[in-house]
């Protein structure tokens, strides 16, 4: 559908439209609990568990049943599946178990311990989370998570890389970073854009798709908006959960590593330890686009 979809729109491009694609460079994951298993709440089979989260006895007992099993099983492998988890079990993996005794199972998926039980994933993953009275962090690849499928979309000159939630998330999954994402994994670890390519697509190819007048250059008489980084090192750092919420509550986070500062309209805005502006900020709310 993906490729349809991107056929059309450069085909829409070459009769004069200004359409573009947004392509997000990394995998879209979802930290998960058996209490709130938010990946496979798009499946009919799984609607009687969603009424049965605050109840880990009854729920424990649904999970439990063969008829419940069988249902979700079925429909995991129906086609034309949208936005949830689907029959690809290598995608999941355990990675923060609740109990010291588990500790080696940390980042290994479900398929292959699934594999060394003898047992089909979900009966596995449904097993071990009853075992571990349902504190079991688990982790689901939802999107994109195919990379040399989704370097022919990022490839096509009518993809935005782009599309984040900076976070917005909180505890289900922590999508900020792209560009830092996109300059590291497609640009040095794979090789699939140059430096300089990825840094236009990410720059000049924004502002020119989003009309953003004399924006993402470096010429005389654009803004001086710049980032200083080290090729060698540029990315973000693993996902982090903190308890920095009201209450105590908890949300996931991850670092620029490598970024070492970002100027905008020529003032400098962070520094190698975080944000330095003192007062008055010198950006503005963008409200004209040409």
């Amino acid at each position: 559908g993906c490729f349809e979809d991107m056929a059309n729109i450069e085909a829409a491009a070459t009769r004069g439209h200004k359409i573009y694609a947004q392509v997000p460079c990394t995998p879209i994951s979802m930290d998960l609990r058996l209490t709130s298993f938010y990946a496979f709440e798009g499946l009919a089979a799984w609607k009687p568990a969603i009424g049965l989260y605050a109840k880990p006895k009854e729920l424990a007992a649904l999970y439990a049943d063969t008829d419940f099993r069988e249902a979700v099983k079925s429909e995991l492998t129906a086609p034309g599946a949208l936005n949830r988890f689907t029959d690809q079990w290598h995608l999941m993996e355990v990675l923060q178990p609740g109990k010291p005794e588990h500790a080696a199972m940390t980042h290994r998926s479900v398929a292959d311990l699934a594999a060394e039980a003898g047992q089909h994933p979900l009966d596995w993953m449904l097993d071990f989370g009853i075992k571990e009275d349902f504190t079991t962090l688990f982790n689901a690849q939802i999107l994109n998570a195919d990379e040399d499928q989704v370097a022919k979309l990022l490839k096509s000159p009518q993809a935005n890389i782009t599309l984040s939630d900076a976070g917005a998330h909180l505890t289900l999954f922590c999508d900020a970073g792209f560009g830092l994402h996109f300059l590291s994994r497609w640009v040095r670890e794979r090789g699939d854009f140059s430096l300089e390519e990825a840094i236009f697509r990410l720059t000049g190819a924004q502002a020119d798709i989003y009309g953003l007048p004399e924006r993402g250059r470096v010429v005389p008489g654009a803004a001086a908006d710049l980032i200083l980084f080290d090729a060698e090192t540029i990315g973000r750092s693993p996902k982090q959960r903190v308890d920095d919420l009201p209450a105590g509550a908890d949300r996931l986070i991850t670092d620029s590593v490598g970024l070492t500062g970002v100027w905008v309209n020529g003032v400098r805005a962070v520094g190698e330890s975080g944000v330095t502006l003192q007062g008055k900020c010198p950006g503005q709310v963008l409200r004209e686009f040409v």
